[in-house]
């Protein structure tokens, strides 16, 4: 079983773990992101790529999708490690550290 060790783990690969990716990466942080869906994105990606989404600063309107792709471009500017296909079965400490029990399917280096 493969055993990595980071500084931070984002569970879930939507726009809010996505600007973590980022702001994990601007603060020099070894990072992984997981993800239970093939594609990351979230809800905004999956259910609603073409609605407008008017209460996002910065953007008097965007899409679903548009932003994703933004969020995507902000947090690929640092390097992290990104496993899609990948449920959180379980997580437990495991003296100073915690240990994630998950399913790695597929790592995306370059999102």
């Amino acid at each position: 079983m493969e055993t990595n060790i980071a500084d931070v783990l984002i569970i879930g690969g939507g726009p809010v773990g996505l600007y973590g990716l980022y702001l994990t990466g601007l603060h020099h942080l070894n990072t992984i992101m997981i993800e239970r869906l093939p594609q990351l994105g979230g809800q905004l990606e999956h259910l609603y790529p073409e609605k407008p989404i008017y209460d996002v600063g910065g953007f008097p309107q965007i899409s679903g999708h548009d932003l994703i792709t933004r969020l995507l471009e902000q947090a690929n500017q640092y390097p992290h490690q990104v496993y899609t296909e990948t449920p959180a079965l379980g997580l437990r400490r495991q003296g100073t550290l915690w240990r994630l029990r998950r399913i790695a399917t597929f790592l995306r280096q370059n999102l």
